[in-house]
């Protein structure tokens, strides 16, 4: 957004970042553990990991791989460019879209077509006119925003959540305090078990798998 401040390269599949146990998605558990998930190939993932099953659920629908066979690189960070093509892999078939404005986004990137397809939907916004910054880390306050967004335009109807739980609420900006209070509202982001929210903080790859198998089934549930 113009209203975003950049956050810091690579395919969404070469790469989200707090300690484990204190992560906000370490509180709850992704999805229901109905069915005991096929083993990871990743030797970096713990079984006993809060984000194990949510990687699993990721891998095996197609949103993430991993940097390597045998790696899944749980806390490096997320970009903005990974993010948004890991929403369009989440919605499936893109349809058509105009072309993003964006001069920053590579011609013929993994990523272009999804930025374009966001960009297009209103599900994504620039730091201005041609400027979306796709290798910059996306901050919590701006996957919020994304998150808020994209949920708005599958048709789901909103939520709210109270920010003042958080013992930081007064750092998250003013242009993302409402998709803050939303995205907590539907359970899919959490703060920290000291009562933050980090809204600055960068999102790790296993935080961003959770996040993302919350979002799905919240999409299961409300469209």
């Amino acid at each position: 957004d113009a209203s975003e401040t950049p956050a810091a390269s690579a395919d969404p599949d070469a790469t989200e970042d707090p300690d484990a146990s204190a992560s906000p998605e370490a509180t709850a558990s992704a999805a229901p553990a109905e069915e005991t998930a096929e083993p990871l190939p990743f030797t970096d993932i713990d079984a006993d990991a809060y984000y194990a099953d949510a990687v699993a659920l990721c891998y095996e629908e197609g949103l993430f791989n991993g940097i390597s066979e045998t790696e899944f690189s749980p806390d490096t960070t997320m970009t903005r460019a990974m993010f948004v093509t890991m929403l369009g892999r989440i919605h499936g078939n893109l349809g058509s879209y105009e072309e993003h404005s964006f001069s920053d986004v590579e011609e013929g990137s993994w990523y272009e077509e999804y930025v374009s397809w966001a960009s297009h939907n209103g599900i994504i916004k620039g730091y201005d006119a041609e400027n979306f910054g796709p290798d910059d880390s996306i901050t919590r306050e701006q996957i919020c925003a994304t998150l808020y967004r994209y949920i708005l335009f599958e048709g789901c109807e909103t939520a709210s959540g109270t920010l003042e739980e958080f013992t930081d609420h007064d750092l998250i900006s003013d242009w993302a305090s409402e998709s803050v209070s939303a995205v907590k509202g539907f359970e899919i982001i959490k703060g920290y078990e000291d009562g933050s929210f980090r809204p600055q903080g960068l999102a790790t790859r296993a935080e961003a798998a959770t996040m993302f198998t919350r979002l799905i089934y919240t999409l299961l549930k409300n469209r």
